[in-house]
C-alpha cells in the first residue's frame, strides 16, 4: 500500500468508521495495529501518533497512553485537549476498579467529560453486586444516549440495591424522551425488572390502567410492595396504613425502598418513618431519616444528632458523615460543635469534610478560618475542602499539596485542582502527567483537559 493510499485512507470516513468500528467491538489489538502499521509508512507522523494514543486511551492503556503524549508534547510543546479527554475517559475502559470507583464518584464535578458512554461499557462488566455504586452517579450525568443501556440494566437486575438505583435514572430517562419501557419490564420472569417496571409507571403523571392491580397479590413481597406503593401514589387520599407489614420485613433491601417511597406521602407517613428511623440497618436508618427530614420533622437528625454527642469518636464519625449525608447547611451547628470539642483528629476531619458536604457560606467562612489553624492535618484538609467547594482562597495551600511526597496528599491536591480548574494549577498538573501512579496520571490528563478546553492557552499554543 503506498503512502499517499494510507494518507487518503487516514483522511478518509472509511478509515475512522473501520477503526471506531473496531474499538466499539473491543478488537483493540487489530485497531493497534492498522494504526501503527499506519504511522510507520505515513509522512505525516505526528497525526497518526494522535492516533494511535487515542486508540491507547479508548482501550484503557493509559498508563502507554500518557507515555505516547507525554512524547508527543515534548515534540512539538503543545498540547492536545481531545487526546487528554481520551485519556482521562480510558479508565472506564480497564479493569481498574478502584481507581474507576474513584472518577465515578466524582463524576458529578467532571461531568463534562462526556463519561455516560464509556462508565456505562464499565457497569456492563461488572458483577450485579458491584453495579449499584455506578449507576447510583451514572443518574447524576445521564442523558437519553445510554437509555438503550440503562434499560439493559433494569432487565439483567438481580439485587435490591440495583432495583434502588437503576429505577430513578430510568424514570428520568423515560420521561425526558416519552420511551414506554413498563410494557417490557413487567412481562419478564425477574421479579426485580417488574419492581423496577412498576416504580417507573408509579412516577408517571398517567399509568396504564388497572397496572398495579394486576401485581398486587404477588406472592413476591417486593413485587407486591412496589404495586401497593404506584396505586396509592395515584389515589386522592392513599392510606399508607397498608405498607406498615414491610416495615418488619427482614430483608433490609425492602425496608430501604420502603423509607424512600414513604417520603411522597407527606404527613400520614410519618409514623411508619419513625419506626424506619430505629432500623438497626443503617442505609434504612438514612433513608427514613432522609425522607423524614425533606417532609420538615424535626425528629429526622435525632439519631445522629445523639451520636455525635456521644465520647466514642466512632459514633461521633458516624453521625457527622449521616448527617452529611442527609441533611443540609441548617446541620452545620452539630457538625461544628463535634469539630471545636473533640480533641481526635479523625473526627475533625470528618467533620471538615461533612461541612464542605453540606454547603453554603456559614461553611465557607468556618474553612477558611481553618486555614489558620496550628494542627498541620486541619489546615491540610480545610484548604482541599475549600477547593472541593469550588472556592478558590486555598488554591496556594492546595498546589503546595500538590507537590507533596505523599502520593495520596498528592493525588488528592490533583483531584482539587482538576475539580477547580484554574489556570494556576496547570503546571502542577503538568507534572502530575509524568507522576509514577496511574490515579495521578488520569486525573492530571483530566485537569489539563478542563483547564485547556475552557482557556485561551489552547489558542496561543
Amino acid at each position: 500500500m503506498s503512502v499517499l493510499t494510507l494518507f487518503f485512507l487516514f483522511y478518509s470516513e472509511a478509515f475512522k468508521v473501520k477503526l471506531d468500528s473496531l474499538l466499539l467491538k473491543g478488537a483493540y489489538p487489530e485497531a493497534l495495529k492498522i494504526v501503527e502499521d499506519s504511522f510507520r509508512e505515513s509522512p505525516n507522523k505526528l497525526e497518526f501518533e494522535k492516533l494511535r494514543i487515542y486508540v491507547l486511551a479508548y482501550q484503557g492503556a493509559v498508563f502507554k497512553a500518557s507515555n505516547a503524549y507525554l512524547r508527543l508534547y515534548e515534540a512539538t510543546q503543545r498540547h492536545e485537549p481531545e487526546l487528554l479527554h481520551w485519556i482521562a475517559l480510558g479508565i472506564f475502559n480497564t479493569d481498574n476498579e478502584k481507581l474507576a470507583r474513584f472518577l465515578a464518584f466524582r463524576l458529578p464535578i467532571i461531568h463534562d467529560i462526556e463519561a455516560e458512554m464509556p462508565l456505562c461499557r464499565f457497569i456492563k462488566r461488572l458483577d450485579n453486586e458491584k453495579r449499584p455504586f455506578f449507576i447510583k452517579n451514572l443518574n447524576k450525568i445521564a442523558d437519553s444516549n445510554v437509555f438503550d443501556m440503562v434499560l439493559e440494566f433494569a432487565e439483567e437486575a438481580t439485587t435490591y440495591d440495583e432495583v434502588f438505583t437503576i429505577s430513578p435514572l430510568l424514570s428520568r430517562l423515560s420521561m425526558s424522551t416519552g420511551r414506554n419501557v413498563i410494557d417490557t419490564l413487567v412481562k419478564s420472569s425477574s421479579p426485580y425488572t417488574v419492581s423496577i417496571g412498576l416504580w417507573v409507571a408509579g412516577d408517571m403523571m398517567k399509568p396504564p390502567d388497572g397496572l398495579f392491580d394486576r401485581f398486587i397479590q404477588s406472592p413476591n413481597t417486593l413485587v407486591s410492595m412496589m404495586a401497593k406503593i404506584g396505586r396509592l401514589k395515584h389515589v386522592p387520599d392513599p392510606d399508607v396504613s397498608v405498607l406498615k407489614e414491610y416495615v418488619t420485613n427482614s430483608e433490609p433491601g425492602i425496608r430501604k425502598i420502603l423509607a424512600f417511597h414513604l417520603g411522597f406521602f407527606g404527613s400520614k407517613a410519618e409514623p411508619l418513618l419513625l419506626n424506619l428511623l430505629e432500623d438497626k440497618d443503617d442505609e434504612v436508618k438514612r433513608e427514613a431519616a432522609r425522607s423524614l427530614f425533606y417532609m420538615g420533622n424535626e425528629r429526622a437528625l435525632t439519631p445522629f444528632v445523639q451520636a455525635i454527642s456521644y465520647m466514642d469518636p466512632k459514633k461521633k464519625i458516624w453521625g457527622i458523615d449521616n448527617l452529611a449525608l442527609v441533611a443540609d447547611s441548617s446541620a452545620i451547628s452539630y457538625v461544628v460543635k463535634a469539630l471545636n470539642e473533640s480533641p481526635y483528629p479523625a473526627v475533625r476531619v470528618h467533620a471538615i469534610w461533612a461541612l464542605a458536604t453540606l454547603g453554603g457560606s456559614s461553611a465557607r467562612s468556618i474553612l477558611a478560618s481553618l486555614l489558620a489553624s496550628n494542627n498541620e492535618i486541619v489546615r491540610r484538609e480545610a484548604a482541599l475542602a475549600l477547593g472541593f467547594m469550588g472556592d478558590t482562597r486555598s488554591i496556594i495551600q492546595i498546589t503546595r499539596l500538590a507537590r507533596s511526597q505523599d502520593p495520596v496528599t498528592r493525588k488528592r491536591a490533583l483531584w482539587i485542582l482538576t475539580r477547580l480548574g484554574d489556570s494556576r494549577g496547570y503546571k502542577y498538573l503538568l507534572d502530575g502527567l509524568s507522576d509514577e501512579s496511574l490515579d495521578v496520571r488520569v486525573i492530571s490528563a483530566l485537569g489539563l483537559w478542563r483547564i485547556l478546553n475552557n482557556s485561551d492557552r489552547v489558542k496561543k499554543e
